[in-house]
This record gives structure tokens, C-alpha cells and sequence, in this order.
């Protein structure tokens, strides 16, 4: 899931004609000389996939979110974007909380952010490189790994080893809240004291990714479901160790603009025949 950076070449205005004119002295003639110029433009920003990124942790004395307490997520967010998070499921061997891929969406198509329970776009996730225990408080951490390190798989009800769980909804509670002005906030509780499965939650990260044209930079910031565990989920996953995934979604994470398409304009005198300063744009026919 490595993320490959590039670097936008847009918009080059090649071949464009125009005319010099010079003054012959001797006879005071006009003489028009053709000449051909290419103006190349380049967008060398350092693009990023994701225009957002963190972690987060119970604010207590311990930074586990025990069955029962909650933590929150304030984060900004446009139309078309979503947020992805990871925390583990603290009572397993290598499994995950995490939103399906590309993660929550916060709007509705017709603009309209969302709000209230998000829980059912919640998954529970095998990371696939330990092999799993009963669930419980008595795993042996970090536990048998896997001869060879399998897929990411999600959980829904067993694991590959035939244990039980309940629904990831059921654990985890998940509420947006809209603030206004593009700003959300997310509260993950620990629901799972009232089921077969209690758990504590670790710290974890979280991500929002870059739209552009309608689509989504990144689709799969922190995992990909099919393939193998990277980046540094795997901490996360068996140890709830957020650090290593933090440091490199925040190497993602960074500005990232397109250009429109480029105006170029000839001209003789001295005023700029596109701005002036101080002064007010005008719309023309």
C-alpha cells in the first residue's frame, strides 16, 4: 500500500505565434517578423494523497479506550471525501478496527453532511500475520505468528481458526457530528462491555484523502482488504502500537493543488491587459 509520489506536468502552451514589430530608420518601413516561443508551465508541487491526518488515544491515565469510555475525532472535510481510521481490537491476536475501504463518507451525494450513527460502515479485520486465540483477556500477546503472513481478511462472525465474535457495530459505536463550516467531528465508543466479545480499543490513526476530479487519491490509505498488511499496521494490529502507521500516513499528508487552464497573452505598453492591482475584476463578453 505503498504510496507513489508524483509530480504534476500540466498545461504546456507549445508554438504560440506572434508578431514583433521593428522600425527600419533608412526608410521609417514596418517590417513584421514572425517568431514562434513555447511557454511550458509546471505544477512541481510535491503532491500528497491525503489533505488530513492523525492519531488518537483515550485522554485518561491510561491511553486504552476501555469498554464504556469514548474518544473523538475533529477533523475537516469536502464533498467526496472520507475518513478512514485503524485501532485494535486489544483483546486478539492481529485484529483491527477499521471503516470498509474508502471509508466513512460524510456527505450525501446531494451535498448534505452527514450525521448521526455510522457504526454499520464499521469492520472488524484480521491482519493476518498471527494466528488467533480465543478472544479474551487471557491472549497471549504478541502469540504464535503466521508461517507465512496471509492476506487481509475481514472478520465477520469467525476467524480462520473458528472463533466467535460479534458484529463490529455491536463492539464499536460510531457518531458524526457536523460542526459547520466543512468540520466534523467522529466519537468512537467502546460498546463491547455488554457483549461475548469485551475488548479495550488501542490508540489508533486516522486519515482523510484527497479528492480531485471526483475521485479520491487514495482510496485505501491505511489497508487494503485482499492484500498483505503494510506501513506499519501490523504495530497497530498485534502490539496497538499506532507510531510507526502515524509516522508514515503524516509523510502522506501535505497540499496538493491542480492548476486551470492557462491564459497567455501578447501584448505592447505597459498595463498588464489581464489584472491591475487595486482594482476590481471585471466580466467581459
Amino acid at each position: 500500500m505503498n504510496i507513489n509520489r508524483t509530480k504534476l506536468s500540466w498545461l504546456t502552451v507549445a508554438a504560440i505565434p506572434f508578431l514583433l514589430l521593428s522600425c527600419n530608420n533608412d526608410d521609417d518601413k514596418t517590417v513584421e517578423v514572425e517568431t514562434h516561443s513555447t511557454i511550458t508551465i509546471e505544477n512541481v508541487l510535491d503532491s500528497k494523497p491525503l489533505v488530513e491526518s492523525g492519531t488518537f488515544q483515550n485522554s485518561g491515565a491510561s491511553p486504552l479506550v476501555m469498554p464504556g469510555e469514548s474518544v473523538s475525532i475533529q477533523f475537516s472535510a469536502a464533498k467526496g471525501q472520507a475518513l478512514s481510521f485503524a485501532t485494535m481490537y486489544g483483546w486478539s491476536n492481529d485484529l483491527f478496527f477499521a471503516p470498509e475501504n474508502p471509508g466513512i463518507k460524510l456527505y450525501q451525494d446531494n451535498g448534505t453532511p452527514i450525521e448521526g450513527d455510522v457504526s454499520a460502515q464499521i469492520k472488524l479485520w484480521d491482519n493476518g500475520t498471527r494466528i488467533n486465540q480465543v478472544p479474551g483477556s487471557g491472549v497471549n500477546h504478541p502469540g504464535t505468528a503466521e508461517a507465512t503472513s496471509k492476506n487481509i481478511t475481514e472478520v465477520a462472525g469467525t476467524d480462520a481458526q473458528g472463533n466467535n465474535y460479534a458484529s463490529a457495530a455491536s463492539l464499536m459505536k460510531a457518531t458524526l457530528h457536523y460542526q459547520g463550516n466543512s468540520k466534523f467531528t467522529l466519537t468512537i465508543e467502546n460498546t463491547s462491555g455488554g457483549t461475548s466479545n469485551p475488548t479495550p480499543f488501542s490508540p489508533g490513526v486516522w486519515s482523510i484523502s484527497y479528492i480531485a476530479g471526483g475521485t479520491l487519491l487514495n482510496p485505501t490509505p491505511l489497508y487494503e482488504k485482499g492484500k498483505l498488511t503494510a506501513n506499519g499496521l501490523t504495530n497497530i494490529a498485534e502490539m496497538g502500537d499506532n507510531s510507526a502507521l502515524s509516522t508514515f500516513i503524516t509523510g502522506q499528508t501535505g497540499i496538493f493543488t491542480p492548476l486551470s487552464p492557462v491564459l497567455v497573452v501578447v501584448y505592447n505598453g505597459i498595463d498588464n491587459p489581464i489584472f491591475k492591482l487595486a482594482k476590481m475584476t471585471e466580466e467581459k463578453d
